[in-house]
């Protein structure tokens, strides 16, 4: 019962953080991954964001990164191929694949 009640908690006390926690718009650009997706599979675009902290924050650094963007942005996004890069001021690029906004392939 202690463990529920910590999860509940825990799930309330993160509801509460701030989704947008960089200082800049997003952009997404298309990858070479686009070519080789199979019909009507996500295509997948790279995309950037500066976010605060640095790249150990909430563990490795792909790890960090992909919790930032999946607490950014919508988890539909399905975030992957996560990089991070050490900025000045005590910030972090990071940079991902996720779905492109035109979602699919069709031929």
């Amino acid at each position: 019962m202690k463990v529920a009640a910590i999860f509940l908690a825990s799930c309330i006390l993160f509801s509460l953080i701030p989704t947008h926690l960089s200082h800049e718009e997003p952009t997404v650009a298309p990858t070479e991954e686009l070519m080789d997706a199979p019909m009507n599979e996500p295509k997948y675009c790279r995309s950037r964001q500066v976010f605060n902290g640095s790249c150990t924050d909430r563990g490795s650094p792909r790890m960090t990164c992909f919790l930032d963007f999946l607490g950014a942005r919508s988890a539909s996004e399905m975030p992957k191929n996560c990089n991070c890069t050490p900025q000045p001021n005590n910030k972090r690029l990071c940079e991902c694949s996720v779905i492109c906004t035109d979602c699919c392939i069709h031929n």
